[in-house]
């Protein structure tokens, strides 16, 4: 008889479809820098909310902390992640920066840190 997790598993928990930007690149054009074009690729995620140390880290660190939350991306190719990239997930309004990476060659998924943007309002 084998383990069944179904039905135990709270809807916080789920995966989600995300798109992660990239701009790569990019050059100085009169004296300005000129960003790269930007790259989407589509993942699935899980999102979790952070801890209060998670948040306390960040806030010491001189962040300022809007919506921070734990993404692990199920779907990762090692090292293909980085802080630069920003993040939209299905039925999350906003867009995410990514705050860390733990990125570990044994595992089989990526965790992120990632703090909602400010809207400026």
């Amino acid at each position: 008889m084998s383990l069944d997790m179904s039905g135990h598993i709270s809807g916080t928990f789920q995966s989600t479809p995300a798109s992660r930007t990239n701009r790569t690149g990019g050059q100085y054009v009169d004296g300005q820098w000129v960003e790269g074009a930007p790259t989407v690729t589509a993942h699935v995620v899980n999102i979790q909310p952070a801890t209060a140390r998670e948040i306390d880290f960040l806030q010491s660190a001189g962040e300022r902390v809007i919506d921070v939350r734990r993404v692990y991306v199920n779907d990762s190719t090692l090292y293909t992640f980085g802080e630069a990239d920003t993040w939209t997930f299905d039925g999350v309004d906003g867009v995410f920066k990514t705050v860390s990476i733990d990125d570990r060659p044994w595992r089989t998924y990526t965790k992120l840190m990632v703090s909602r943007l400010d809207d400026g309002s």
